[in-house]
């Protein structure tokens, strides 16, 4: 009953503003605002009695229209809730279009449906919004405002940290390029060779000998001679 309310409204807004074939200069002077106003009411009960598996049938037709108004109350319908009651109607002509605005009660708030037709009377556009307080509005573009400035203020500070973060990878780039830098090997010092330890010998023989002959060479006596050492010479140091 509900699939069979919803096409019949659908054909009725589709269908019943083409019946005239009189030549007027406008094609919508022929009609009244009631005949609006009667196939939009028609077209928003049906939608509200709808279930979401026909309007999901009704979203998968080629009809752009009617998709996107069964779409778009798909999105609306938790927000608005149950059908209730027709409040103020509105009817806007503008040259070869004219705009059919249905204000609505339903269970949660006020809706606006707008029903926008072409000259051959055809829906163009089905629209179905929510209507919200100023206050609410105000709170959603306040709310949206602080939104905006927040992302900005976030970007802002990461900003902030990844430049004072350069210094850092500059650094670590620095350590990374550095060579590490060569130490030369001190030069092998020369040998230091022992001088051998002057060794004193009891060979008394040997010193009476050496101190008479000094004494000889110089014509003095040997008691003024004292001997405190004798050493030996190797044949290089003889060379």
């Amino acid at each position: 009953m509900k699939k069979f309310l919803v096409a019949l409204c659908i054909m009725t807004c589709l269908f019943s503003l083409t019946a005239c074939g009189k030549q007027v200069e406008s094609p919508f002077d022929d009609y009244k605002d009631e005949d609006f106003r009667a196939n939009s009411e028609g077209f928003i009960q049906g939608l509200s009695q709808s279930d979401d598996n026909y309007l999901q049938t009704l979203i998968a037709q080629e009809d752009g229209v009617i998709s996107a108004a069964a779409e778009n109350w798909l999105d609306v319908k938790e927000e608005l809730g149950a059908y209730k009651e027709a409040k103020d109607f509105e009817v806007k002509r503008e040259g070869k279009q004219l705009s059919a605005v249905l204000t609505a009660q339903f269970e949660n708030r006020d809706g606006t449906l707008t029903i926008t037709y072409n000259e051959d009377l055809q829906p163009t556009s089905i629209t179905v919004d929510v209507n919200y307080s100023m206050g609410e509005r105000m709170g959603k573009a306040a709310l949206n405002t602080l939104m905006g400035m927040g992302t900005v203020f976030v970007v802002l500070i990461l900003i902030s940290l990844l430049i004072s973060l350069f210094k850092y990878i500059n650094k670590l780039e620095a350590k990374v390029n550095k060579k590490p830098a060569v130490s030369e090997a001190p030069a092998p010092s020369a040998p230091v060779i022992a001088e051998p330890a002057e060794e004193l010998t009891d060979d008394y023989e040997l010193v009476a000998v050496i101190s008479a002959a000094i004494a000889a060479s110089e014509g003095t006596s040997a008691d003024g001679f004292v001997v405190r050492s004798i050493k030996k010479r190797t044949k290089w140091q003889k060379a």
